[in-house]
């Protein structure tokens, strides 16, 4: 099973990436999130953002021990929402 997550960078930094799970805001480590090449993070590079699917224990372990901060998502955000997740086959 996976789970799509809407990376993209924490300004000011070039090692940390955000997302938001449940209306909070998750911010963690790049190296934390890429796993053995299986995810290419060039849109990250490119455009600031990118949708990675990952596995539920690693989405798991990011929202868990390897998050480095976690705030509350305010009710409007000021960036572009992403479009919508296809349906999971």
């Amino acid at each position: 099973m996976t789970t799509s997550l809407h990376l993209s960078w924490v300004p000011g930094t070039i090692d940390r990436v955000r997302f938001e799970h449940q209306g909070r805001t998750f911010t963690v480590f790049l190296r934390d999130v890429q796993r053995g090449g299986s995810h290419s993070l060039g849109a990250l590079y490119l455009k600031g953002r990118v949708r990675l699917r990952v596995t539920k224990l690693h989405h798991a372990q990011l929202i868990g021990p390897l998050a480095h901060s976690v705030t509350d998502t305010p009710a409007r955000s000021s960036t572009a929402p992403f479009p919508a997740d296809p349906p999971d086959e």
